[in-house]
């Protein structure tokens, strides 16, 4: 017989082994860890796939030293992320292109919004401003 392994009674007493609360913790982090599996693959599977749909709403203008800073607001109101989002904005006159802008937003998660700044020489005050979402892709 090999009575090297201490006997249950002797581990309480030197203070080893599993105490309760670990074991409370350890189980509660269990059924935390299969919730969030459990949520993600019903998640997954009963959502239909969805586009993203993607609105640009001009909230301020703000004077610098090159020139004016059109602040834009890009909101997804989709049920997809969208990736590569190319903002582009132009100052019209009538009919006439007077300046361009351009941004692109990395990544926007659904039903999200992200904030781009779109840099003119004239002030946007004067003239025809329209922005618009130019493309994405799906990431």
């Amino acid at each position: 017989m090999n009575d090297n392994k201490p006997d249950n009674d002797s581990e309480e007493l030197l203070g080893i082994g599993t105490s309760p609360l670990e074991w409370v913790f350890a189980s509660f982090g269990g059924v935390l860890v299969v919730a969030i599996i459990g949520y993600l693959l019903y998640s997954n599977f009963t959502r239909p796939p969805g586009i993203p749909n993607l609105i640009v709403e001009q909230t301020e203008t703000q004077k610098v030293d090159a020139g004016f800073v059109v602040i834009a607001h890009v909101y997804n109101k989709g049920d997809a992320a969208a990736a590569g989002v190319v903002i582009s904005a132009e100052l019209r006159d009538g009919e006439t292109v007077l300046e361009e802008s351009e941004a692109t937003l990395d990544y926007v998660p659904q039903q999200s919004q992200r904030r781009v700044g779109l840099q003119f020489t004239r002030a946007p005050a004067e003239h025809q401003l329209q922005i618009r979402v130019q493309s994405f892709t799906r990431p």
